[in-house]
């Protein structure tokens, strides 16, 4: 028997449309020690909602309701992940898996993941990115460069194979130890970036910038609606490396 792995989902009514992908890749994960928990902002209805898509694929899942006020889309998120934090901490469970609700990727993710043993791995997935004022494909993961400095991966250097330390990355596919949880909560940056951009930089410093990525683990980000041909960038299926071949 593995260890207990809790998978938190931060979610909210937006992503409605996703919840029978989203929902029938919960229900195909491999590993067999896990219990799901979901914090959304959207209210009651929408409990309801992931409660039937939970039903409908036959997994047992708790649903947190996210009443507080928020200012932005920040707030909500960042109150979402604080519930499940909480929730987490009073389970006893030594894991928490964050995966968005709005990406879907491997089966084995949290297997290969787990085995590398570190407080805190991730994969990782796609979104867009401003390069001198033109829009750019990359992945949500920073590698260190100097001292003090990160610079995001190009998508060649995630299609490799490869377990590689990390300074920062997108939360929406991150497994964390429950030795991080009980020092640092989510909150919004002092400068740019999101709630994940803090909650990296805090878990450098407790684990001495011991934080990991595994490149096989790479999830699609459904950012458009289901159907949207936009979505298609974002598959990391459609990115391949070419083969050089030497004579």
């Amino acid at each position: 028997m593995g260890e207990k792995v809790l998978v938190g989902v931060p979610t909210f009514a937006g992503d409605s449309d996703k919840r029978e992908i989203f929902f029938n890749y919960l229900s195909k994960l491999s590993y067999p020690e896990l219990r799901f928990v979901f914090a959304t902002n959207s209210g009651l209805e929408d409990k309801k909602d992931l409660e039937a898509h939970a039903e409908r694929v036959g997994i047992r899942i708790i649903v947190l309701l996210n009443d507080d006020e928020g200012i932005d889309r920040f707030d909500y998120i960042i109150n979402n992940r604080n519930l499940i934090r909480e929730y987490f901490l009073v389970s006893k469970y030594p894991w928490l898996y964050f995966l968005d609700s709005d990406v879907v990727g491997p089966l084995n993710a949290i297997e290969v993941l787990l085995k590398h043993e570190k407080k805190l791995t991730t994969g990782w997935y796609l979104g867009v990115f401003d390069s001198g004022g033109k829009p750019v494909v990359k992945p949500t993961a920073y590698a260190f460069f100097k001292e003090g400095f990160a610079r995001q991966l190009s998508i060649k250097e995630v299609l490799m194979p490869r377990f590689i330390p990390l300074a920062a990355a997108g939360l929406g596919c991150c497994l964390i130890h429950r030795e991080i949880l009980e020092k640092i909560n989510f909150h919004k940056p002092e400068g740019k970036g999101g709630e994940d951009a803090a909650f990296f930089k805090d878990s450098r410093e407790i684990c001495e910038k011991r934080l990991w990525l595994d490149t096989r683990v790479k999830y699609w980000h459904l950012k458009f609606p289901m159907g949207d041909k936009r979505n298609n960038i974002y598959d990391p299926r459609r990115y391949q490396l070419k083969n050089t071949k030497t004579s």
